[in-house]
């Protein structure tokens, strides 16, 4: 996996569903998504540290 090309990808779909007239509006968690992406993918590009579970290698499945 490209993990730049993932962080674009997510970016550009971010964007699309923002200004596609909110379309996924009926989805109580596309609004929280896009919020804490944004705000972590914020964080992150400004020198924040990663969250734990990345800096561990915790698998994801497992923090579920």
């Amino acid at each position: 996996m490209d993990p730049d090309a993932a962080l674009a990808a997510i970016r550009e779909a971010i964007m699309r569903i923002e200004t596609s007239g909110r379309q996924y509006e009926n989805h109580p968690d596309v609004d929280s998504l896009i919020e804490h992406f944004q705000a972590l993918d914020e964080w992150l590009s400004k020198g924040g540290f990663s969250p734990n579970s990345w800096e561990n290698a915790t698998d994801w499945q497992d923090v579920h």
